[in-house]
């Protein structure tokens, strides 16, 4: 096992600051990969389930939880989607429950065995600064298994299925779930998505998994005023309201605008170009094709990240500043032109495509792809 620091924490004198990454041998992952093919070939039905799956994506699964709102928000109805925290899910998920779990959705008797013997005989070693630790693990899958993100899935679609013919629409992402509800009463919908709660955390209960309602937020989207909505609860501890909530990369807003994603996104992409820039000057450093993948590989994907979703919304005049500021910051790391060169001059110089045409292309392929 190694431990990655995840970022953004104030405290690393805690464990859950670190991601445990398991580091497993060439023949063991070959095995897992054998054994994956072998069960996602038997055409496994996971509705409501978006993550490790062929033809499934972030992108398919924003676009579902949007839609819905969106669909609340312009026919005049109260949207609410409700954003769930599972601590360390793939850690604490017990050894049965995995088993029932493959039991129930009928993969090989053989299989079965088999990978319940590995998780459960497994040994975990780590080695830092020094001292050592071996330990055998009493549940979970290992973080950083070709197969763990799979055993989950079909460990948490039982509760997923269960809700098919409620009025909340779940959306899974491995362990990110989200549950949106449209409806004109706000007393009524948040009875309803309270009890869909109580319904999850009881699942959750009985497998081990507990909810972190500090993290979990809730969204409330509609054109009507003065809509208020009371708190929900996980074990009698409220679950904040917010006016921004990010899901999978992207920020939503409670009034379906995207100059908090767009700002955030543009943000990051220049400190990425600058990051490089230093790399690149007027007449040394990286060639103009190396400097350009710089920008086309790393830091255009920050911003057109999601596009599928906000992209057919008209891009206002803050916007499209946004976008030429950092093609132009670009333009001028791969061209090496002087600072007085036009942006559009840049452009057609570096055959670079001015962002929001981009992002309509880029938007309409991944809506195809996806066929959502």
């Amino acid at each position: 096992m190694i431990f990655i620091p995840k970022p953004g924490k104030d405290d690393y004198s805690t464990a859950k600051s670190f991601r445990p990454i398991t580091l497993s041998t060439g023949l063991l992952k070959a095995m897992e990969k054998i054994v994956k093919g072998h069960i996602l070939g038997t055409e496994l039905e996971l509705p409501n389930q978006f993550a490790f799956r062929k033809g499934c994506s972030t992108e398919t699964a924003l676009s579902k939880v949007y839609d819905e709102l969106e669909k609340a928000y312009y026919n005049g109805k109260i949207g609410v989607g409700v954003f769930l925290d599972i601590e360390g899910a793939f850690d604490r998920i017990p050894f049965k429950r995995i088993r029932k779990a493959m039991k129930q959705f009928g993969i090989d008797p053989y299989i079965v065995e088999w990978y319940d013997t590995l998780v459960r005989n497994r040994y975990a070693y780590t080695n830092i600064k020094g001292t050592s630790l071996t330990i055998r693990p009493g549940r979970g899958t290992p973080q950083g298994g070709v197969l763990s993100p799979l055993i989950w899935n079909l460990a948490v679609q039982k509760v997923l299925s269960n809700m098919l013919d409620r009025a909340v629409k779940p959306t899974g992402f491995a362990d990110d779930v989200c549950f949106t509800l449209t409806g004109d009463d706000p007393g009524t919908m948040r009875d309803v998505m309270q009890d869909t709660i109580n319904h999850i955390v009881r699942w959750g209960n009985a497998n081990k998994l507990s909810f972190n309602s500090k993290k979990s937020q809730m969204l409330v989207v509609t054109r009507k005023r003065l809509v208020k909505i009371s708190n929900l609860t996980i074990n009698g501890k409220n679950i904040d309201i917010v006016e921004h909530v990010t899901y999978l990369g992207m920020t939503l807003s409670k009034s379906l605008t995207w100059k908090q994603h767009l700002t955030d996104k543009v943000g990051k992409a220049t400190r990425a170009l600058l990051a490089t820039k230093a790399m690149v000057g007027g007449t040394w450093g990286l060639d103009p094709s190396k400097a350009k993948w710089l920008y086309t590989a790393i830091a255009r994907p920050i911003i057109t990240y999601g596009s599928v979703v906000w992209a057919r919304y008209p891009v206002s005049t803050c916007t499209k500043k946004l976008f030429s500021r950092v093609q132009r910051l670009a333009g001028l790391m791969i061209s090496g032109g002087v600072r007085t060169t036009p942006t559009a001059g840049l452009e057609i110089i570096t055959g670079l495509i001015p962002l929001e045409y981009l992002l309509l292309r880029l938007a309409a392929a991944s809506r195809t792809r996806s066929k959502h």
